[in-house]
């Protein structure tokens, strides 16, 4: 065995007790008794890596490391690490209440937490109480984020200090008492984005980053808007990347123009309005610069890619589409809650992703200009084009065309439009279609109710968390090789626009599996066509 720690986690005495526990992992936990050579294992595991945590405990507990062993084995599988048996990079549980608040309560785990694990994300859980110190017994790691929970009480800053390889952190939306933590040395590396809403530090002090910028530090930061640090030039916009006084990396939108004092004062407005945005599937908006002969937009710097790129040369898999399709639901909802006078623009050039995959929305204009009607006719676009990998300006009546298109294939000849190149088993390609179904009724301009976000959330979440569960079934072919197979049950769950008596559209998405959580289930959304 190659990898240090295959030996700690997953051997295959591990594997086979692990097999005979129910898969959400332990109610019989406590009741489990090594088996009689585990001794000689664990000896031989310490002899292979004597760094594990275990070996250099005082006393040494077979029992708790054996419930170590088996816990370590079921949470790797739970965080999506690709191959547990040679690796566990990562502890990740975000937006599943559920089962965090359990894995948190096995205290015997993280006393022997894995040095391979660098990331952990609990974001989302619906964490209650104290912060949650277990999780500082992983000194290694790289990133934490606890955000999105209800974390209350004192902040253990002293605790933090063993931690000397954390770069990214996020305490956001909690409920911590206010505490001196911008005091700590070791706090000073991470910028107030890391405690929005927490407690931690107060309103002025989170925002004080998020100011008007002179042109002499926008200078500063390019090194004096050098050809080195310029990225893209065009007609009246240059972009640099740029690095501020602390540190923080940063995209520089530069507009060279002549503009009046009363636009230039409705910029800064709406600059105003953008920094404030805070959601991790939103870029987010750190400043400008407004004077008479420039203005400019200061974002945080994201090396990733745009959608159109990842989609045109990575071939996707379907899980991952969902995540994306997840993220921009998750940021178009959050501004329609929290800030509705604020309109993304969610095509796939200008959505870019982050290296774990998180999409991020990036270009936002303020003002009540647009209708929600509007909003949820560009994510149908959206969705319509991560499902085919198809481009609207690829067809000659641009968006009227590609819907066209779709709404001609659909639903006997998806296997033209879906993109071919996921080869979709059977039970998740009936996913794909339903997806389809979803993007024909956000853009179809004849009926007078579409969807809300709430509603496609809903839908769309569903299904994310059912494929990740959900094991491929053993078919007789994959979509996508450019034949149809139909099953009996597929066949029976056609889902087709129909006709009323009166001439209204009827959508029925019925779907026995994900995409309304009630199983079957109508969703009928009615209008005049004519």
């Amino acid at each position: 065995m190659d990898s240090p720690n295959v030996l700690l986690l997953l051997t295959t005495l591990s594997l086979t007790v692990s097999s005979a526990i129910s898969g959400s992992v332990v109610e019989d936990l406590a009741n489990l008794q090594p088996p009689s050579d585990f001794n000689t294992t664990i000896m031989k595991n310490c002899q292979h890596n004597p760094s594990l945590r275990y070996c250099n405990s005082s006393s040494v507990d077979l029992k708790e490391i054996f419930r170590f062993t088996i816990v370590a084995s079921h949470l790797c599988n739970e965080s999506k690490n690709p191959n547990c048996v040679h690796s566990f990079d990562k502890i990740d549980l975000r937006n599943r209440p559920k089962i965090a608040p359990l894995y948190l309560s096995y205290s015997f785990f993280w006393k022997y937490c894995p040095s391979t694990i660098f990331s952990i994300d609990l974001s989302n859980t619906s964490l209650k109480g104290s912060f949650p110190t277990e999780v500082l017994c992983c000194a290694q790691i790289q990133a934490l984020d606890l955000s999105l929970n209800g974390l209350a009480g004192e902040f253990p800053i002293e605790s933090f200090s063993p931690l000397t390889n954390l770069t990214s952190l996020n305490l956001s939306y909690n409920y911590f008492s206010e505490s001196k933590i911008s005091d700590s040395r070791f706090f000073k590396r991470f910028n107030a984005s890391s405690f929005i809403h927490s407690g931690l530090i107060s309103y002025q002090e989170c925002f004080k980053e998020s100011t008007s910028l002179t042109p002499s530090m926008l200078r500063a930061a390019t090194n004096g808007f050098s050809r080195k640090n310029q990225i893209v030039r065009s007609e009246g916009v240059e972009i640099y990347k740029g690095t501020l006084r602390d540190g923080t990396e940063v995209r520089i939108e530069v507009y060279r123009d002549c503009i009046s004092r009363e636009k230039r004062q409705e910029f800064v407005e709406e600059c105003k309005v953008l920094v404030e945005l805070r959601h991790k599937n939103l870029v987010q908006v750190l400043g400008w610069c407004s004077n008479r002969n420039k203005r400019a937009i200061v974002t945080e710097w994201t090396d990733g890619e745009t959608i159109e790129m990842w989609l045109s040369d990575s071939a996707p898999p379907w899980k991952l589409r969902l995540k994306i399709l997840s993220g921009v639901v998750a940021g178009m909802l959050y501004l329609q809650e929290n800030w509705p006078e604020v309109v993304s623009d969610i095509r796939i050039d200008s959505v870019l992703l982050t290296d774990n995959h998180e999409p991020l929305l990036s270009r936002f204009q303020v003002g009540d200009r647009y209708r929600n009607s509007k909003k949820i006719h560009w994510f149908g676009i959206f969705l319509l084009e991560i499902i085919t990998n198809r481009r609207s300006q690829e067809f000659e009546r641009g968006e009227a065309g590609f819907i066209e298109h779709v709404r001609e294939n659909y639903p006997e000849n998806l296997h033209e439009v879906i993109d071919a190149r996921m080869k979709l088993p059977e039970n998740i390609f009936d996913q794909a279609k339903h997806g389809i179904e979803l993007g024909l009724m956000c853009t179809d301009q004849s009926i007078s109710k579409h969807p809300g976000l709430d509603q496609i959330s809903h839908m769309i979440n569903k299904v994310y968390e059912s494929c990740l569960e959900l094991a491929p079934q053993n078919h007789k072919r994959s979509h996508g090789d450019g034949e149809e197979q139909q099953d009996d049950q597929s066949k029976q769950q056609k889902t087709t626009p129909e006709r009323s008596e009166t001439g209204d559209t009827v959508y029925n998405i019925t779907c026995s599996s994900q995409w309304i959580e009630s199983a079957p289930v109508v969703l009928k959304m009615t209008s005049s066509r004519y």
